[in-house]
């Protein structure tokens, strides 16, 4: 894929993208491996839906 052949971005850049990203390892682990990066996003969202089953579930018993 074209991400793995880009060269990695300098520190000093890669720090000023942090901000707009969601959570500050984004950016990094983008380029350093896109399906691991997938990967997590996936497991976040998971975390999260089951995190309001969860609450659902105890206002309901």
């Amino acid at each position: 894929s074209r991400l793995m052949m880009e060269k990695p971005t300098p520190f000093s850049e890669r720090r000023q993208e942090v901000p707009e990203a969601k959570e500050p390892w984004q950016p990094l682990g983008r380029s350093l491996n896109p399906s691991l990066y997938l990967q997590v996003e996936l497991l976040q969202n998971n975390l999260r839906q089951l995190t309001c089953l969860l609450i659902l579930q105890a206002q309901l018993s």
